[in-house]
């Protein structure tokens, strides 16, 4: 084998061994993390059965407004977003250290091959000493820099509203998604209901059709169609019934509580329908002065305005301030002596850039950025707005399917009554029956179904002014 052919097998032999450190460093992360789940999953089952869990075990009945005060406690995507505060603080910090003074220690040891040495006729005279000790102490002080350090504090200033507003946006979004979530329960509990009272009422006219059968007024194919309509209530109950427990399984992880849940847990308010009474003006009115993304923005452009000057700064000189004490062996002031001594310098430099390619670029890159946020300003009022008059005219929709359906719940009741006292006397016959309750139960079920969408229509117009979170919280039913 060729000296090439000898390096490529080494070479192949190297990679070989690497890709397989590689694979084996992979391995050796995936098993660590495994462990790491593991022991998170046995101290999660031992924190519940001691009942010292972090989450709270929610039982019992469950208002609404208790829901979103659960959320807001203990909601683990809310807690992460109210960090912003804590970054923001961190930026305020960092600004503020550019215009405060920075104080630096240094110490060091140099040793010369050979002291050097100058001569004068024929003796030499040494100029350093071979080994040499310094410690220093330097104050910095900036003065001025062009403009950079008031656009950083600025910046750190609205840096902290912006904090502010995500947060409040995180608590709209938590707000509106956990009323959500309980109106889903809601629904599904009363179309439960609805199909519980249809079981009901089915077995009863399937008892009365078997008697009839019994007595030979009644045929095979009533027996069976009325145990079809018994069937059919029952498989859409326990529908209704998965449903209630998916949306509490949502519900309960909006608020950040234990999934481990009391049998005992019901949702103590209704639906309700409640009126509107709100003007496009008032509404537009009411979300641009609300809405926590058009704050976030508005401070975004103003974020980036004051980053467009700290650009702009890189073409104005900087001026600063310093004062250095040193103490060092041999002396400051007497180089050839070995022995310590101690001296201090102070005075202001000033700088300014005479040739920078990159400036340029930076202040022509902030200026693009600039145009592109308020771009982005007025989109985010142009959405604001649609989506108020889109809420607002879900709401008219709603109000009007409501009223729609609460005559037609009255209309499939009666026609009901009058097929039940016909069936009795022999003027109708047990399809009729049948359709009469069919009717009724899907009136009913359409019936909290519209009063679900107008609650969901109210909240979602709540939000859309932006009256769910901190600033101007308003209760959402």
């Amino acid at each position: 084998m060729t000296i090439v052919g000898h390096r490529l097998m080494a070479c192949a032999t190297v990679a070989s061994a690497v890709g397989l450190a590689g694979c084996a460093n992979q391995d050796a992360v995936y098993q660590d993390v495994l462990q790491s789940r593991t022991d998170d999953g046995a101290q999660w089952l031992a924190a519940n059965r001691r009942g010292t869990a972090a989450e709270p075990t929610i039982a019992g009945q469950l208002a609404l407004d208790d829901a979103v005060k659960l959320a807001l406690l203990y909601n683990k995507e809310l807690q992460a977003v109210e960090q912003e505060r804590a970054l923001a603080h961190g930026r305020m910090l960092e600004a503020q250290a550019r215009a405060m003074p920075s104080v630096a220690a240094h110490a060091g040891y140099v040793r010369l091959d050979q002291a050097p040495t100058i001569a004068f006729g024929d003796q030499n005279f040494e100029m350093a000493v071979v080994n040499n000790y310094s410690a220093s102490l330097e104050v910095k002080q900036p003065l001025y820099e062009g403009g950079a350090i008031s656009a950083a504090l600025r910046a750190a200033r609205l840096n902290t509203v912006m904090g502010d507003e995500k947060i409040r946006e995180a608590v709209e979004h938590l707000v509106f998604a956990t009323a959500s979530s309980f109106y889903d329960a809601l629904l599904a509990q009363r179309l439960f209901d609805v199909n519980r009272d249809a079981v009901k009422s089915a077995e009863a006219h399937l008892d009365d059709v078997t008697k009839r059968h019994k007595q030979g007024t009644a045929s095979d194919y009533d027996v069976l169609r009325a145990e079809v309509e018994v069937s059919n209530f029952k498989a859409e109950m326990i529908r209704q019934r998965n449903r209630i427990s998916r949306a509490q399984a949502v519900l309960i992880k909006d608020m950040g509580a234990s999934q481990e849940v009391g049998k005992d847990l019901s949702l103590a308010d209704a639906l309700q329908y409640q009126s509107v009474a709100m003007t496009w003006t008032d509404a537009v009115q009411t979300a641009l002065e609300n809405r926590p993304e058009l704050y976030e923005a508005e401070l975004a452009v103003r974020l980036q305005q004051q980053a467009l000057r700290s650009a702009q700064s890189a073409y104005l000189p900087s001026l600063n301030a310093f004062v250095t004490g040193t103490e060092a062996n041999p002396a400051p002031h007497t180089p050839i002596e070995t022995e310590w001594g101690a001296g201090w310098t102070a005075g202001i430099e000033a700088s300014l850039p005479i040739f920078d390619m990159g400036r340029e670029g930076k202040v022509t890159t902030a200026e693009a950025q600039l145009r592109q946020r308020k771009e982005q300003l007025a989109e985010t009022r142009e959405r604001v707005l649609m989506e108020v008059r889109q809420a607002l005219l879900t709401v008219q929709d709603t109000e009007e399917f409501v009223d729609s359906q609460k005559l037609n719940l009255s209309r499939a009741a009666e026609s009901l009554r009058l097929v039940e006292a016909g069936y009795r006397e022999g003027a109708q016959s047990q399809v009729d029956v049948t359709d009469a309750e069919t009717a009724v139960t899907q009136t009913r079920g359409l019936y909290y179904q519209a009063i679900y969408d107008h609650c969901m229509a109210r909240l979602s117009l709540q939000r859309a002014i932006g009256r769910l979170g901190v600033k101007g919280q308003e209760k959402t039913q």
